[in-house]
Order: C-alpha cells, then sequence, then structure tokens
C-alpha cells in the first residue's frame, strides 16, 4: 500500500476501520468472507465453519453478551448447568418495526437435545437440536421494543449434557429510510452514487429520486443460503413526490429480471413486490429502480424495504 503525507505525517493507511479481529490461526477465504464479507444481517456472531471454537466455553464467559464486545466472550454453548446465553440487541424504531428469523448452526460434536428460544419474555416449542443441524425461530414485530432486545437461548434436556453451536444470526429483513412521507434522509440524486449497499449506516449515501437526467437507483443486500433456501421475501417501497409532470413511468428490477409494472405511480402508492424464489441468491443481491418516463421530471422515495416471511408451517413464538 502506498505511502500519503509528508514528513511525520506520513501514513500507510487512508480511511476507516469498522471492524476488527484477531484469531489464533490463519483463516480460509471462505472463513474471512463469512466473518467480514457480508455483514448485512442484523446481527451475526461465529464463523460457520462447523467449529464452536470463535467463541468461548460458558464457564469462562458471562450469561449475556452485547454486540461490539469481543467474540470470545459469547457462550459456545448451553448446558444444564449453564442453561442460558443470552444477546442483549439493540434495535432502533425502524428496525423493530421488521421481522426476523433467528438462525442457530448447532455444532458437530454429536450432541442433541432441546433447545429453545426467549424473545423478551415470550418462548416458542422446544426445536430439536442435531449433530451440525440448522435451526430457525421466525420472530413476529409484536415481539421487538425500541432499545434493548432479549434472545435467550436456553437448554431444554436430552440425551446430551449440552448443545453447542458455531453461529448465530437475527438476519432476514432490512429496511432504508423512516416510513414518514419524506426524503430529507436521503441525499438529492445528483449528490450520491447510483449504487447502494445497505450495509451502509449513512442513509445520506443514498439518492432520494429518480430523474430523467439521473434514471437509476441500484440497493444491494445479501442473503445467507439457509434463508434463501427456506423463507419468502418481499420489497415495498413508496412514491411520495413528483416534479414536472406527475405520475412517471417507472420499472423495478430484481437480479436483472422484471418485477415491476411500467405503469405510472401517483403519489403516496406503495409499490410492493413478492420475490420469486428463484431468483433470489445466496451472497449479493440488487433492487434496481429505473426512471422509464418519456417526460422530463423527477420520483421520490420514501424508504425501501425488505421483509422475509415466514414458512406456510414456521415456528410462531407464543407465551411461554
Amino acid at each position: 500500500m502506498p505511502n500519503y503525507g509528508t514528513g511525520n505525517n506520513i501514513k500507510s493507511f487512508k480511511g476507516d476501520l469498522n471492524h476488527l479481529a484477531v484469531w489464533n490461526r490463519a483463516l480460509s477465504f471462505a472463513e474471512i468472507n463469512e466473518a467480514f464479507g457480508n455483514p448485512q444481517p442484523l446481527f451475526q456472531i461465529g464463523i460457520n465453519n462447523n467449529t464452536p471454537f470463535d467463541m468461548r466455553p460458558e464457564s469462562e464467559t458471562d450469561a449475556d453478551y452485547i454486540p461490539g464486545d469481543p467474540w470470545h466472550t459469547m457462550r459456545r454453548a448451553v448446558t444444564a448447568g449453564y442453561k442460558d446465553a443470552s444477546l442483549k440487541l439493540p434495535l432502533t424504531a425502524v428496525q423493530r418495526r421488521l421481522p426476523y428469523v433467528v438462525h442457530v448452526d448447532t455444532g458437530t460434536d454429536g450432541q442433541t437435545g432441546g433447545l429453545g428460544l426467549v424473545v423478551n419474555g415470550t418462548t416458542n416449542l422446544t426445536q430439536t437440536a442435531t449433530n451440525g443441524g440448522q435451526l430457525y425461530w421466525y420472530v413476529t414485530t409484536n415481539l421487538l421494543v425500541t432499545g434493548t432486545n432479549t434472545f435467550t437461548l436456553y437448554y431444554a434436556g436430552g440425551p446430551s449434557p449440552y448443545i453447542s453451536f458455531d453461529w448465530l444470526e437475527v438476519a432476514g429483513s432490512w429496511q432504508v429510510g423512516y416510513e414518514d412521507n419524506s426524503q430529507a434522509e436521503f441525499m438529492i440524486e445528483s449528490g450520491a452514487p447510483d449504487d447502494f449497499f445497505v450495509s451502509n449506516p449513512n442513509w445520506m449515501h443514498l439518492e432520494r429520486a429518480l430523474s430523467s437526467g439521473d434514471t437509476n437507483i441500484m440497493v444491494h443486500f445479501t442473503l445467507p443460503p439457509e434463508l434463501v433456501a427456506k423463507y419468502r421475501f418481499r420489497y415495498t417501497t413508496r412514491v411520495i413526490s413528483q416534479g414536472d409532470r406527475t405520475n412517471h413511468y417507472y420499472s423495478v428490477e430484481f437480479n436483472g429480471a422484471p418485477l415491476g409494472s411500467y405503469t405510472p405511480a401517483p403519489d403516496g402508492r406503495y409499490l410492493s413486490y413478492l420475490l420469486d424464489r428463484t431468483q433470489v441468491r445466496a451472497g449479493d443481491n440488487i433492487f434496481k429502480v429505473r426512471y422509464e418516463s418519456p417526460y422530463v421530471g423527477w420520483m421520490q422515495f420514501d424508504f425501501h424495504r425488505l421483509e422475509i416471511l415466514p414458512l406456510p408451517r414456521g415456528t410462531l413464538l407464543r407465551v411461554r
């Protein structure tokens, strides 16, 4: 990497660090990508590599994990003696209005038994953890609060003395922008690039509008393969203001395939599309919203939202 600056100001790195972690061994390319390459989930901990060693034995950690703490402070198992492992996850007012899936990849050390999840005091029926299996809980919006939310995995007994896991995520939904009939949190279309990644917390890096002079908005997001295989997704946005000539034509594409109509959209209309499961990809996905009107003008948007939808026979939470 070339140096920049002069004299005592010479430096070898120009930029900011978002996350730093240190391992006591070399990671494979796939493990690096798991840890750093796909940061879109609301929360994730551990590398999905069939080993629990990114976290620590339950006897060496606290019962609660707060995002931002080192991974080794998170319990890698729940047992009869150390029954619970809790995640204290802060949610904004926007985030708490979205549904999520809690996804756990259990260990490959041959342990089986009951594993349950409690969300803010509400729990589900116990699921059976199998060797290296995947467990999913669909969490509805009425269970979440603005502020700190507690997600607790608990040991419910079984043939094995403990249940371990090497991967935990809360994922599946996101929203960029406030649903408030205003585009003030976004940037003027000429001041931001066409491509926006939902992992970017600065919404001012997203264009507020389509126009005859700047015709594209492309919203990028990632999904893990396990959620792609088991769930459906819905994309929603809203047109809130149009200029020079009302009810302009638009189009919406998803991963290169057409989603939306080319018919004019009046102000205030919600544009909602159920995604074809054959089009949803593990890894990078792209919504492309395009100005198609033959007239000079612009269309402003209120927000962009992806919602994960439950399985027909999904596991819903109930009060214990």
